[in-house]
């Protein structure tokens, strides 16, 4: 029998209630709206974004939680373990707000958006399938689900709600940046998973030797930088292209340093929170002089080469 996990804290309530991830989220959306089209104010669909990101983390860690193999005694469950009540009290809060916040909005997305977004999210989530792993969480496949689900609702769906998509090569270069950016994410979380995604039957990356996760995440991250270049070389993109830039080394110092940490505490405040780089690095820009200024400058040397 599995030990009981210990007494939580505000940590456990911020990153293992889903409230940090989602609001990585919601920052990330905001971040491709404002700095696209300068369209940043605040709106019901950043809320919509947080709430929904946290009814499917909650419902995700929920199912996670009764799964076979699930390694209960991690941290990570300490809420579902012992709140399991006010856990799914907070799952089902989470949905039907997000629900209300679809009438709320000035403009609502497109059904086809909604429908793939539901999907995606529903596919992961819900345990169907002979191991109850989810339809979309399947082997090998499982990062990829993870990085398009990110892409629609932190790309796609702000750039479409401003009312002014980039055409052509911009629109394509901005959403395969950004899934290659939570690939990469994706890919770490993975080796953390890689001994429960075996007990489930779930093949990855991860269970071969770590280099290989090591590898395929440097080259995400590296597609990303080559796609945010090229954005920086077009007239319009280059504040957008910098403020991700400024995020792409501190994620190639936590691939260096990926399977050094072992806690879920280190992966969801390090690997959940090079999410919410972008966000917070654009605030550096708008707040700070003189990095809006360096940020000016990268974009000028950037197009000189």
């Amino acid at each position: 029998m599995a030990a009981k996990p210990s007494k939580t804290s505000w940590q456990d309530w911020l990153l293992f209630g889903h409230f940090w991830i989602a609001l990585a989220a919601a920052g990330l959306a905001w971040t491709t709206a404002f700095l696209s089209h300068g369209k940043g104010q605040l709106s019901y669909l950043y809320l919509l974004i947080l709430l929904g990101t946290l009814a499917l983390y909650s419902w995700h860690r929920i199912f996670s939680f009764a799964r076979k193999g699930a390694q209960t005694q991690r941290a990570r469950y300490r809420l579902v373990a012992n709140y399991p009540q006010l856990s799914r009290s907070l799952a089902v809060l989470a949905s039907l707000s997000s629900l209300l916040l679809l009438f709320l909005l000035e403009e609502v997305p497109s059904p086809l958006v909604l429908s793939i977004g539901l999907i995606i999210g529903l596919g992961y989530v819900v345990p169907l399938g002979k191991n109850h792993n989810g339809l979309l969480r399947r082997s090998y496949f499982k990062p990829l689900v993870v990085a398009g689900g990110w892409t629609l609702i932190t790309a796609y769906l702000p750039l479409h709600y401003a009312g002014e998509l980039p055409t052509g090569f911009n629109l394509y270069l901005v959403l395969i940046e950004r899934f290659l950016f939570s690939l990469t994410v994706a890919l770490c979380f993975d080796w953390r998973d890689r001994k429960v995604d075996r007990q489930q039957g779930i093949k990855t990356l991860a269970q071969q030797p770590l280099s290989w996760s090591k590898t395929a995440a440097y080259i995400s991250l590296g597609g990303a930088i080559a796609c945010c270049l090229m954005l920086i070389k077009g007239e319009y993109w280059g504040l957008y292209a910098a403020t991700m830039l400024f995020s792409y080394p501190i994620g190639f110092a936590l691939i260096y340093f990926l399977g050094r940490w072992q806690s879920d505490y280190s992966f969801a405040w390090l690997y959940n929170g090079l999410l919410a780089l972008p966000p917070f690095f654009i605030w550096c820009i708008i707040w700070i002089p003189w990095f809006k200024e360096f940020a000016l400058s990268l974009i000028y040397m950037i197009r000189l080469l």
